[in-house]
């Protein structure tokens, strides 16, 4: 294996990070095209990205990002306006580009880029002024750059560059400081060579030596804006310059030091698996702690009762940090959906405004590799049947655009995901409707069914009312596949809308779906854990007004709220369900979503940190159960779904 080889996964994290900044930046591009900052921004990404390939040895990578530059070149010295012309080639091959470098980075030749980078020269050769199109377009420049850089008279430098003792792609490093300084001036010489750089046959220092005529500072402000580089110093050149000697200036390494220290402390890239294996680990861990727990309790043992309570110390601090490692933010998700949103709403000619919020709010990794497809769904859904067209939007008095949030935000062990649109809502009668067709309802109980119950009916399979199918929409898979995604992760749907105004799908989702804290509950003399992230509060029997509605029992809250009462031992063995609630027993307030329960159990066990683990197939399909643990005797004990007592749902 050669030595680029060993690169090769830095390479692929990096040019993906770099090829998600170009296409924020394209797409910030085109919602405001007189905003000129992102033009930058999308021209140092293509930018980095050639020097990157090229020093990884990938030349079709290098040199469809070198037409991409080019292109973007000529945005940014104001000869062509920011336009589509420019910015749909520059996504399209951002999507090829990204191909090319899997390809590239396997050894394989099946992509071809020939016809892309014929469309982005062809882009690039358009003499369209942009006046024409209506902008106002300033040269734009490399930061502290004088109005002079470019031109090879002026003075000759001599620039010495360090770079951070923890910098991994050397070569690369001094690739895209030469290339950087070559957009300043002319390089007259390197020290080492090109070819010893290359070959990364230097230590962590380099020297170009140049004719420019930018300022001193200018130059090491270019130079700087290299990532992973430690210093500059910028000086004139003289005949004889001494060679390349590393600075042992106390302050100089002082300052080396400490910046190797903040790139230390920054991230470290870890496989997947050993996250997955970890949290299996501290599973364990957690029903060991349980079982000496049980064992200290039995035996009146002072020392080892002071060890456990040390051993459950350092245990949770270390479930703490492995079930950090674990959270990911939803803007690593999010992320992916403004170019969708954006080319969807092209195909079917409406105007859409895509918003994010809460980009930084975190959720476990396995929960948030789950919600990509709903999100898809989702967010088709709303450009295609919420936002109406642009003629109609004006004829409803509405503004031609029409506007979509995504956002997060976190709410106590629960994160809500929630997608908006203010355009032509859902009209529950115009469900219903489709709903009797369909066979889901029955036309006479109408008056049993409310708004919110009717929104409900769209998440049922194969449901939808668009009489012809397109590529878009219409087959009847979609919001039954997202409701059916989240409540398999242990959340909940709920939509709310109002004709005219728009619509809301609000998903709430557990933070963590592998360790959780739980109240153990008893009924018929076995033991049940719930989760405590849904419990509300807990009341003794004899402390609630309980009375009955047409022969059931509920609970009247003390704001008044009326719930419905569910018996656990009914529930699980068949109890009489209407017999209300003896004293010495407990009622659990649980919130399912936007509904209550209100659930009566024999009594409270007390509260416990359990493991989650999967249910059989076998027990998959039983209603009432998410899953499983282990206690700190060995015994298996089933977790409940506080979903399956939820007014909305029992």
């Amino acid at each position: 294996m050669s030595e680029m080889d060993a690169y090769r996964d830095v390479f692929l994290a990096e040019s993906a990070d770099f090829l998600q900044q170009i296409t924020d930046g394209l797409l910030s591009l085109e919602s405001d095209p007189h905003d000129l900052e992102p033009v930058e921004v999308i021209f140092r990404g293509t930018h980095s990205l050639k020097g990157m390939a090229a020093a990884m040895g990938y030349e079709r990578s290098a040199d469809l990002s070198h037409k991409m530059e080019g292109l973007m070149d000529r945005v940014r010295k104001g000869s062509l306006a920011p336009d589509l012309e420019v910015t749909s080639p520059m996504l399209a091959a951002v999507d090829l580009m990204r191909d090319l470098i899997d390809d590239d980075a396997a050894g394989t030749r099946t992509v071809d880029a020939t016809e892309m980078n014929a469309a982005l020269e062809a882009a690039a050769a358009r003499t369209v002024a942009p006046e024409a199109a209506g902008y106002s377009l300033g040269k734009t420049a490399e930061p502290d750059a004088s109005p002079g850089q470019g031109d090879s008279a002026g003075s000759t430098w001599l620039v010495t560059v360090t770079l951070e003792d923890t910098c991994v792609l050397k070569a690369v490093r001094a690739y895209m400081v030469i290339k950087r300084l070559s957009h300043m001036g002319t390089v007259v010489e390197t020290r080492p060579s090109e070819r010893d750089l290359e070959d990364e046959k230097f230590d962590m220092t380099l020297q170009v030596v140049f004719t420019s005529r930018a300022s001193a500072t200018a130059i090491e402000g270019a130079a700087s804006f290299v990532t992973e580089v430690a210093s500059v110093n910028v000086e004139p050149f003289v005949a004889e310059p001494s060679p390349v000697i590393v600075t042992t200036d106390d302050a100089v390494v002082s300052r080396r030091k400490q910046i190797s220290r903040i790139s230390e402390a920054q991230t470290v890239r870890v496989a997947i698996g050993h996250l997955d294996s970890l949290v299996d680990l501290v599973g364990e861990l957690v029903i060991l702690k349980s079982r000496l727990e049980r064992i200290s309790s039995e035996r009146a043992d002072l020392e080892l009762t002071d060890e456990v309570h040390e051993f459950q110390r350092i245990s949770a601090e270390l479930q703490y940090e492995v079930m950090q490692t674990r959270m990911v933010p939803v803007g690593n998700i999010f992320n992916r959906f403004p170019r969708m949103v954006r080319d969807l709403a092209i195909d079917l000619d409406k105007r859409v405004e895509f918003r994010m919020d809460g980009l930084d709010i975190e959720l476990d990794r396995t929960v948030l590799d789950e919600i990509g497809d709903p999100l898809v769904h989702l967010l088709r859904n709303n450009v295609d049947h919420g936002i109406e067209s642009p003629q109609e939007r004006i004829a409803a008095g509405k503004t031609e655009s029409g506007t979509i949030t995504l956002s997060a935000e976190r709410e106590r062990e629960h994160v809500s995901i929630v997608v908006t649109d203010d355009g032509r809502g859902i009209d529950p009668e115009r469900i219903w409707a489709k709903a009797v067709e369909r066979g889901l309802v029955e036309a006479h109980t109408r008056d049993d069914f409310n708004d919110v119950d009717i929104l409900q009916l769209t998440c049922a399979p194969g449901f939808t009312t668009v009489t012809t199918a397109t590529r878009v929409s219409g087959r009847g898979v979609g919001l039954d596949v997202v409701k059916g995604k989240i409540e398999y992760l242990g959340g909940t749907v709920q939509i709310k809308s109002r004709v005219g105004h728009g619509t809301q799908f609000i998903m709430r989702l557990p933070l963590t779906l592998a360790i959780v804290q739980a109240l153990l509950v008893e009924a018929g003399g076995q033991v049940f854990a719930l989760p405590l992230s849904a419990v509300n509060e807990v009341i003794r029997a004899e402390d609630l007004h309980v009375d009955t509605v047409d022969g059931s029992p509920v609970v009247l809250l003390r704001d008044g709220e009326v719930v419905a009462l569910r018996r656990l031992d009914a529930f699980l063995f068949g109890a009489d369900p209407e017999a209300l609630p003896a004293p010495r027993t407990s009622v659990v307030l649980l919130q399912a979503g936007a509904a209550q329960a209100a659930l009566h159990v024999d009594g409270i066990v007390g509260r416990h940190e359990v493991v989650v683990k999967p249910l059989s197939r076998i027990f998959r399909d039983q209603k009432g159960f998410s899953g499983a643990t282990i206690l700190g005797d060995g015994r298996v004990m089933l977790i409940l779904d506080p979903r399956a007592f939820s007014t909305a749902e029992a």
